[in-house]
């Protein structure tokens, strides 16, 4: 989905079955969004009917509208507080059920409203087996096979970290870092170098040059755990960082995979920072 650009992201949920997520604007909240998993399309003309009885029930001075925009359904509220739009809609492809609910405090602004419920769209996989993220500033393509595991959003300090449900080494780490100036000592190859894990066996080190971006690489194998380390299964990895140009913000990415699944030639573009370079790759 597409937002106004001064709406910025309060409250996010990391469970892919079912969650929330807020923004809000630099003086209040603006819009809340939650997902739900279902089998199937819901009865959306009795839910909303439900809904709307609770509500003036709740409050007999409550206004409550139905209202539909597209393939949305949805209720209007007027009354004693700030007024609300809220939305559901079912998105068959991948069987989740999406609630929008907008707050008006200074009256309903039907065109963002608009703009908003018209943008929101499934993200599919792609035939590569890659799901496409953008988010805290990261442009990134992240295995189908992977959830979400770690999502830290900080000022200077971003990090989410994609996990298989299984193997405990399969991973994907994605990071942006500020005030690169004040806590960078050295070339980025060196921090990279750094912060290898000890149990990875580096293969090659090298540096490619991108749209004026100069991006430190490492390759390498790593152990598996448990049972896997008796009959030498190994994991392949990959780790690339870089600074930014653009926006001098250092971004990193490392992955851990069984060998054999990584995804050919793609792991350059799994973790992108600004237009030039995704123009480049």
């Amino acid at each position: 989905m597409c937002i106004p650009g001064d709406w910025e992201m309060l409250l996010f949920g990391r469970d892919f079955q079912s969650g929330r997520c807020a923004f809000a604007d630099r003086y209040q909240h603006r819009l809340e969004f939650h997902w739900q998993h279902v089998p199937g399309r819901p009865d959306f003309d009795r839910m909303l009917a439900d809904y709307k009885a609770k509500l003036v029930l709740n409050n007999h001075a409550l206004q409550v509208s139905l209202h539909r925009h597209g393939e949305w359904s949805g209720l209007l509220t007027h009354g004693d507080r700030p007024t609300t739009s809220r939305f559901g809609r079912f998105f068959p492809g991948e069987q989740c059920l999406v609630e929008a609910v907008f707050l008006w405090p200074d009256g309903r602004d039907s065109r963002v409203e608009q703009q908003v419920l018209d943008s929101f769209r499934e993200n599919p996989a792609d035939a590569s087996g890659l799901w496409s993220w953008r988010a805290f500033g990261m442009r990134l393509q992240v295995s189908d096979k992977l959830n979400l595991r770690t999502c830290i959003a900080q000022p200077g300090n971003a990090r989410m970290v994609f996990a298989h449900a299984k193997d405990v080494l399969w991973k994907e780490r994605f990071e942006r870092m500020g005030m690169v100036t004040h806590w960078l000592q050295g070339p980025v190859n060196e921090w990279l170098r750094r912060r290898i894990p000890a149990d990875v066996i580096i293969r090659r080190q090298s540096e490619s040059r991108l749209a004026n971006h100069a991006i430190a690489i490492v390759t390498g194998e790593r152990h598996a755990l448990g049972l896997r380390r008796l009959f030498r299964r190994r994991r392949s990895y990959q780790a690339r960082a870089w600074i930014c140009p653009g926006d001098g913000r250092l971004y990193c990415f490392m992955a851990t995979r069984p060998t054999g699944m990584e995804p050919a030639g793609i792991a350059e573009r799994q973790l992108t920072c600004c237009d030039p370079l995704e123009a480049a790759l």
